[in-house]
């Protein structure tokens, strides 16, 4: 019978353990950190040919968990080639002046910047909800930065 208890016992907590683990795993996947290219504002502003597609986000924010895997599908399928993809962790201390400088207030926030003509247009948010509204807010805003570069 004692036998018997230990083997039930342990079976439970070997459940509970892999459950944990696999339950930790899958959250992981919707964090907003795991989409991250590892390219900083900085690197992009001095080596992309392209301009930017810059996210603002962080990990605690659940709309970011939400918006961020539209935001990449977006980017892929439609403008790799012709935005750099950028992420910038507003958690990150180091980040706070690319927050001021975009005047980021809360999160998600989208925006695409010609960093050649120093040019930024924000995604609205309402714009987040499928890739199709995301990629004809970027159009949109791609379209506007070319009119403010050739008035300019």
């Amino acid at each position: 019978m004692f036998r018997r208890s230990v083997v039930l016992v342990l079976g439970v907590v070997a459940l509970v353990l892999a459950s944990s683990f696999v339950s930790r795993m899958m959250l992981s996947g919707n964090l907003p950190s795991a989409y991250d290219t590892g390219l900083t504002v900085d690197t992009a502003f001095k080596t992309s040919e392209k301009p930017l597609l810059i996210e603002f986000y962080t990990d605690e924010c659940t709309s970011c968990q939400m918006v961020t895997p539209l935001v990449h599908r977006t980017h892929k399928n439609n403008f790799n080639e012709q935005l750099t993809m950028v992420m910038v962790d507003v958690a990150n201390p180091n980040n706070a002046p690319f927050m001021q400088l975009f005047g980021i207030q809360s999160v998600p926030a989208l925006f695409v910047f010609d960093h050649k003509h120093m040019k930024k247009e924000a995604i609205e948010f309402s714009a987040f909800q499928t890739p199709n509204t995301i990629a004809h807010a970027v159009r949109e805003a791609l379209a506007r930065i070319r009119v403010r570069v050739k008035q300019s």
